[in-house]
């Protein structure tokens, strides 16, 4: 890549190796989604996220979104319904031409039309259900807009630029009021963006004209294959991301004591004489909490509610709020479930299980311990489906 006044494209070496100390934004600009991260460079090579993972649903498919609702008001939702239902392969393949232009598209150039190739098929439904052909349709509401020949459409160049609108705005101030008011970024230098949505030209300019007067900005030639590289390197060095900010809570769901006049009544369960709760959300990490990679949390005792209880299973909760509850709370999302083997015992034998949990890497990582014995079972949660 080589430095174009603050950004760098395709034709040179590779990014330069930051310093320690050194601040960057990663811009990772997908289909769905737009995610933002930050890290700084330590003294001895790692790197640690400075704040939370960041973004919202502004990728590319906001655009195709914007495509999709004018030809709802070209056409009608019931012509679309019958196209996508009675011609899928029609509809595919305008989607496919879209997205074409749509990654294509730069900004400026000398067109004043951007075209299109269009199934017979619409045509042929918009008639059929609404009585009104294309031309018809545009000559209503879409008149020097839109035009429409043999199997062409062709669209507009502002009205084109228009389906990206939402997508570059939302995520362009995003970053802008992560730069403005977050301390730690006020001294990020260098913004990298990666991802398929990155190489659309339209993104790119929207960037940099808005961040390159006080940031670097880098832009692979291939910003797509960027994301595979990083985590194929990523794969051979799992401890790259030393230490990092928790996005969310964390924690399990479990049974505790029933806490007069704090929990409420209608959880209250009865059991050997005791009242108890069920579904607590037992939390171990808050959300902005800075964990480190490998690092358990200090472990916590649970005991078997049942002397010949032989297993045990946890529930592992994440939540967007910094104190939860209950597992069953609207911001909590069930995990996924860890089970292990408790060691036989008799009756009024020590039970204890110490459980502990490392959240540092991109795995959710179980240890528990049976305090009595010293068993310890090792578990993870991946994500990976």
């Amino acid at each position: 890549m080589s430095d174009c006044g603050g950004r760098t494209f395709g034709g040179g070496p590779t990014i330069p190796s930051f310093k320690a100390g050194d601040k960057y934004l990663i811009m990772d600009l997908g289909g769905g989604t737009i995610d933002i991260t930050a890290h700084e460079v330590l003294e001895d090579g790692h790197l640690k996220e400075i704040v939370e993972p960041t973004g919202g649903h502004w990728g590319g498919l906001r655009v195709n979104e914007a495509f999709t609702r004018l030809l709802q008001r070209l056409c009608g939702q019931d012509v679309l319904a019958e196209l996508q239902q009675h011609h899928p392969t029609d509809w595919q393949e305008l989607v496919d031409e879209f997205e074409k232009k749509k990654c294509a598209y730069k900004p400026g150039n000398n067109f004043s039309m951007i075209t299109l190739r269009i199934p017979s098929t619409l045509n042929d439904e918009c008639i059929k259900v609404s009585g009104c052909s294309l031309r018809e349709r545009i000559n209503q509401s879409f008149q020097n807009r839109l035009e429409f020949k043999g199997d062409k459409l062709k669209i507009d160049t502002s009205l084109f630029e228009s389906f990206f609108t939402d997508s570059v705005t939302e995520t362009v101030n995003q970053v802008r009021t992560l730069l403005r008011q977050t301390p730690q970024l006020h001294d990020v230098g260098t913004i990298l963006v990666v991802g398929g949505y990155a190489e659309s030209p339209l993104m790119r300019r929207a960037i940099i004209d808005a961040f390159e007067d006080r940031c670097k900005i880098i832009i692979p030639d291939n910003p797509s294959l960027g994301i595979l590289q990083g985590a194929v390197m990523y794969g051979f060095e799992l401890d790259a991301i030393s230490s990092r900010v928790c996005k969310y809570t964390y924690g399990i769901g479990h049974q505790r004591r029933f806490r007069e006049g704090r929990d409420d009544p209608r959880l209250r369960r009865e059991h050997g004489g005791r009242s108890y709760v069920d579904d607590a959300f037992d939390k171990y990490v808050s959300k902005g909490d800075v964990v480190k990679y490998g690092q358990f949390q200090n472990g916590k005792d649970y005991y078997p509610v049942e002397d010949q209880q032989t297993q045990a299973w946890i529930d592992l909760y994440a939540s967007e709020e910094r104190d939860p509850q209950y597992v069953h709370e609207k911001s909590c999302v069930c995990l996924g479930f860890v089970g292990f083997e408790l060691s036989p015992r008799k009756p009024g034998l020590d039970a204890t299980v110490i459980l502990e949990l490392s959240f540092g890497g991109t795995d959710i990582e179980v240890r528990a311990t049976e305090k009595r014995t010293g068993k310890v079972t090792k578990a993870t949660c991946n994500f990976l489906g």
